[in-house]
């Protein structure tokens, strides 16, 4: 088969071929067959780890690079997540797969090619040739020493982290500000993936590489980031680096301590007392009882040994005897009588956020006050997210059922979030507010009725709420953000009342039962994958008053029959009705000025589509030396039906896209 003719993947797959298995001048030639790919970094990775400098420079010189945007449809048609190919010249990868760096396993020791034979990387000096070569012409390939200097740091490839450093390479503005600050999601997934895999031996050498080329500044830290280095903290030198050098450690004392137990370490432990994490009594004895339990005798004989050094047993004992007693005459609402079970915080307003419970129902029913407090807001009091012992987080996941009293005003950031056996729980008409990921992961969730008052569905509020049916979305919400109710899988209905101007991108993504949408008015704008994978989508009405259709916002709507597309709309934008296999025609109306890449492409059953005389731009994908990829890309049965003389006519004629003119 002739190269012109083969499909992007598959022109992708001969490159990365050529990268492997032909010479410089065939993967020049190759090159120029296939033109400028979108995505050529894994090739040109390829080249780096495998062959040397000359194969490099064909790739470079034939268009390659090492840019690779992390999109739905790369991955999709791709089957990639990779992220940073440059990496590809370190020595050591990590263990285990990190999330967005999936290349690191495949490629780790070596590779076999399609004739059999398997590649070894090429040595260390070959490998500075080739960085060399990239520092040269870092702009032509997007090359970033400074991305490549932060992985050799993390992946422990001392080596490639001189070569960077007598280069001058340094980390970007960008990449400190993550570090320090926070930076896009998929960085920090990154970052707390490559956290995870490093060993506790390594935790203090290459982090404090790392810290020093900070500017003097702390790490960022947050739960996932504490989580990751959790495992970490066991050794004392660790722990005191972490509190050192990360801004607000965020820290489980309590899972810290099990944690030695677990391992039978007792350095921690004299660490934890040291610090005073051992002085209540009740936690050193809950702490002694479970070494107990784990059988850890030299952990249980250091606590009672510890205990019987410190300890006041008689004034404890009488102590323990006043609470008890305390706790049998106390009122049910009682500070004293709701202790056990909750804690608790007093907030600005006068009231209370429960932020924990510590009981064993998994059916449960918030108190409406505590003491002389109203409780007013519920933080992660359910959520096996928060920072809990193992123990903890797993109980959670069993919680069936949360009734909340009308005294509460607001549910915080993720308090339900992997509370995956949660199937019923209400929220009070006194609510205004609930905070992004809330009921994210609650995926025996049937049913919610959101109450009048509240005015934002947050970022991943329902997200992966796999059974979710019916969602009542009020009069009174004007905007519903990011991932609302992504991979909401059984959702078939849902109306969006008038008034709301805003929806996020991928509110709607993956909803794959999803038949029926009603949109208001009041949007503007169509966002970024709105709807895309909502494969049972038979018909959408665009409100009268869009302007813009986001990019992918129809992507892969296979049942898709018809859509009316509004005067008023300037731009459709790039895939926003591609792989709709069902759509057959498409009116699009007099005033859209620009139709985006691959706008309508992969969609077979797609026979006619009129353009207007308004249209002033269709955007073609341009691989050198290779026809045009066209806006109907892979809708070979398409019929455009054009204005004498107009731009869509002239697009047509360029492109050999049959058209016919407008009676």
């Amino acid at each position: 088969m002739e190269l012109e003719n083969l499909s992007l993947p598959e022109k992708t797959k001969k490159l990365e071929y050529a990268a492997l298995n032909l010479s410089p001048k065939e993967i020049a030639e190759v090159c120029a067959e296939v033109g400028k790919l979108e995505y050529s970094a894994r090739a040109l990775g390829l080249a780096c780890r495998y062959r040397g400098v000359d194969c490099v420079r064909a790739l470079a010189e034939g268009g390659a690079d090492f840019h690779a945007e992390l999109t739905n449809y790369m991955v999709e048609t791709y089957e990639s997540y990779g992220y940073d190919f440059s990496i590809m010249l370190l020595d050591n990868f990590p263990k285990q797969t990190v999330p967005y760096l999936m290349i690191t396993t495949e490629y780790k020791d070596s590779v076999k090619c399609e004739d059999g034979k398997t590649l070894a990387p090429i040595g260390f000096d070959k490998r500075v040739e080739v960085l060399d070569y990239l520092c040269e012409n870092r702009e032509k390939v997007e090359f970033d020493p400074g991305e490549l200097l932060y992985y050799a740091i993390l992946f422990g490839d001392k080596r490639m982290t001189e070569e960077l450093e007598k280069r001058g390479a340094e980390f970007s503005d960008y990449r400190k500000k993550m570090l320090t600050d926070k930076g896009e999601r998929k960085d920090l997934y990154i970052w707390t993936g490559l956290l995870e895999n490093l060993s506790e031996k390594n935790f203090v050498p290459v982090l404090s590489q790392i810290t020093k080329r900070l500017d003097g500044n702390k790490l960022h830290c947050t739960d996932g980031i504490y989580f990751a280095c959790e495992d970490k903290l066991l050794k004392v030198e660790n722990l005191e680096f972490y509190f050192e050098n990360f801004d607000k450690p965020k820290i489980n004392k309590i899972d810290i301590m099990r944690k030695s137990v677990d391992r039978s370490r007792t350095e921690p432990l004299e660490y934890a007392a040291e610090n005073g994490w051992l002085k209540q009594p009740k936690k050193r004895d809950e702490l002694i009882e479970y070494s107990q339990k784990k059988g850890r005798t030299e952990c249980t004989a250091w606590l009672m040994d510890f205990k019987n050094r410190t300890a006041d047993l008689a004034a404890e004992r009488a102590k323990a005897e006043k609470q008890t007693e305390r706790e049998l005459n106390a009122a049910p609402d009682s500070v004293t009588a709701l202790k056990p079970l909750w804690s608790w915080k007093k907030r600005e307003d006068g009231g209370l956020i429960v932020t924990n419970y510590k009981g064993n129902k998994t059916e449960i029913a918030v108190p409406e006050r505590i003491g002389k407090d109203t409780v007013t807001a519920l933080g992660m009091a359910f959520s096996p997210a928060a920072r809990v012992t193992k123990e903890v987080a797993d109980f959670r996941q069993t919680i069936t059922m949360v009734t909340l009293p009308e005294t509460i005003t607001e549910i915080c950031e993720e308090a339900f979030h992997v509370c995956i056996a949660l199937e019923q729980v209400n929220i009070p008409k006194t609510v205004k507010r609930i905070g992004k990921g809330a009921f994210g992961l609650c995926r025996a969730l049937r049913a919610v009725d959101i109450p009048e008052g509240v005015d934002e569905i947050a970022e991943n509020m329902f997200q992966h709420c796999d059974r979710l049916e019916c969602v009542g979305i009020p009069e009174s919400v004007k905007r519903i953000l990011d991932r609302a109710f992504w991979e909401c899988r059984r959702l078939e209905r849902i109306h969006i009342p008038q008034g709301v101007e805003e929806i996020g991108s991928s509110a709607f993504a993956n909803c794959e039962k999803l038949e029926a949408i009603e949109l208001p008015d009041t949007l503007k704008e169509l966002p970024y994958h709105m709807l895309a994978g909502c494969r049972e989508l038979k018909f959408a009405v665009i409100p009268k008053g869009v302007t813009v259709i986001g990019g992918y916002a129809f992507y892969n709507c296979s049942s898709l029959a018809r859509i009316d597309i509004p005067e008023g709309v300037v731009n459709i934008r790039e895939f926003a009705f591609a792989r709709c296999a069902s759509l057959e025609e498409v009116v699009v109306p007099e005033g859209v000025l620009e139709i985006g890449g691959r706008a309508f492409g992969d969609n077979p059953k797609l026979k006619r589509i009129e353009l207007p005389r308004s249209l002033a731009k269709m955007v073609n994908f341009t691989p050198k030396g290779n026809p045009p990829i066209t806006v109907f890309q892979g809708s070979a049965n398409v019929t455009a039906v054009v204005y004498p003389k107009s731009y869509a006519e002239r697009y047509c004629k360029r492109n050999n896209i049959p058209f016919i003119y407008k009676e």
